[in-house]
Formats: C-alpha cells, structure tokens, sequence
C-alpha cells in the first residue's frame, strides 16, 4: 500500500507537473493504520466513502464526501449540501 501511494505521487508529479497532495482511498477502504501511512506517503488531505458533509473537525486524512454522479442533477447536489428547500 505505502509503494502503490507513494508511486502515484510520484507518477502525477512527473506526468502532470503538479504535486498531488489529496488522495481519494480506492473503494474508501481505510483505516487508521492506512491513514497514518498514507500521510507518511505526504498527502495531507484524503477522501474517504463516508456519505456526509465535511466539517472542520474531522480529521485530514479521514474525510467524508458527498456521492455526485450524472444522475444527481442541480436539485440532488443541493439536497445532499443542506441547500434545497
């Protein structure tokens, strides 16, 4: 896990000339193990599947996010961001 990490970064800092400080965990499988390594990997920030607002006490590496496909539409994305109404 800490090789495959540590090669994307290095792999989109080469390809993309930018330094990729975020990580979306494949399938949101983390844990608090593989938060730690993921940080020691140097991303500061990663998504996890945890369908819910962010908020600024949750932890850098442990972040929610809200499921936005081509079926959420305008009204959807709104409801899911507390804005509809």
């Amino acid at each position: 896990m800490v090789r495959e990490a540590a090669r994307s970064r290095v792999e989109l800092r080469e390809r993309l000339g930018v330094d990729a400080g975020i990580l979306a965990y494949p399938h949101g499988d983390f844990d608090g193990t593989v938060e730690h390594l993921v940080g020691a990997c140097g991303f500061r920030q990663a998504l996890t599947c945890l369908p819910c607002q962010s908020s600024l006490r949750d932890r850098p590496l442990a972040l929610p996010r809200i499921e936005v496909t081509d079926r959420t539409g305008v009204d959807g994305l709104a409801a899911a961001l507390g804005l509809a109404g």
